[in-house]
């Protein structure tokens, strides 16, 4: 037997269990699953950026910018950097304030009937749109000319009527039946003038039935099923679609996804002999 003895533990360690009477009662306790429960934080999805009215958020930012710019306009801080301008000069003013709401919506199209692609005009005016907005409605409340009213209107909610007409216009139903369905991948696509191109170019293709585009994280899809059969094959259906979207300045297009003559898809139609992949130009 050792008579060396361990120095003194600490009291708490052996302090005995409090008895039953002094604890909680069991309904009044926290229960296990709430006591161990782990916050599980769900992975933040991005959401592809329209930058339009009705797009989460705009309308508020637009607004509380409208009243922002509302306010120091009618303070005495506004006379202080008001600078004389002629007449010519202030239209100017309204008119590329206009041009900056709509994120150069019409510079863009404007690209896209010379075939020069996007010009990534959305990617970087359209987060500020809500600010170039509430400043264009804010200067339209002193005496202002229902024409002029109307034409910078029109310039600055141009990408909403765009979009508009990319919902609700579509092509005449051939009488050609959809074998293939190919969605392409375009990554320098990058606003609704973008979409509406890239509908009208694949739509103008002599085996095409139907084609929808639509933005994505990184670029833009687009959905084209047409008639492999009167295209001659798969293979060229695919090469034509990626000519007609090198020509309107879409060069990096690539096929994700194929669906055509032979056994049947998960998507009703039918599955083409090649593998699914994607394919580059």
């Amino acid at each position: 037997m050792s008579l060396w003895a361990p120095p003194l533990a600490p009291l708490w360690r052996h302090s005995p269990p409090a008895p039953r009477a002094l604890r909680a009662p069991r309904a009044l306790r926290a229960p296990r699953a709430l006591r161990a429960r782990k916050v599980r934080r769900e992975p933040q999805t991005e959401t592809p950026a329209y930058y339009l009215l009705w797009s989460p958020g705009m309308c508020r930012r637009t607004a509380l910018c409208f009243l922002g710019a509302l306010a120091f306009r009618l303070s005495g801080f506004s006379a202080l950097l008001h600078l004389p301008m002629v007449k010519a000069a202030r239209h100017l003013y309204h008119a590329v304030l206009a041009l900056l709401g709509s994120a150069c919506c019409a510079l863009q199209l404007l690209l896209n009937a010379l075939g020069a692609g996007c010009g990534g005009f959305n990617k970087h005016l359209g987060p500020m749109r809500p600010l170039f907005l509430g400043l264009l409605l804010a200067s339209m409340t002193t005496r202002p000319k229902p024409f002029q009213v109307l034409l910078q209107l029109s310039i600055a909610f141009l990408p909403e009527m765009v979009q508009l007409r990319n919902l609700t216009v579509h092509r005449k139903t051939r009488k050609l039946k959809p074998t293939l369905e190919v969605e392409l991948v375009l990554p320098t696509m990058g606003c609704v003038a973008c979409i509406n191109q890239v509908n009208r170019t694949l739509r103008q293709l002599p085996a095409v039935v139907s084609s929808e585009a639509w933005l994505d994280v990184g670029g833009g899809r687009a959905k084209v099923r047409c008639d492999a059969d009167k295209a001659g094959g798969a293979a060229k259906a695919t090469q034509r679609m990626r000519e007609a979207m090198s020509k309107a300045g879409f060069e990096e297009c690539t096929v994700e996804d194929s669906c055509g003559d032979g056994r049947e898809s998960p998507r009703g139609g039918r599955r083409s002999k090649t593998r699914r992949g994607t394919i580059r130009r």
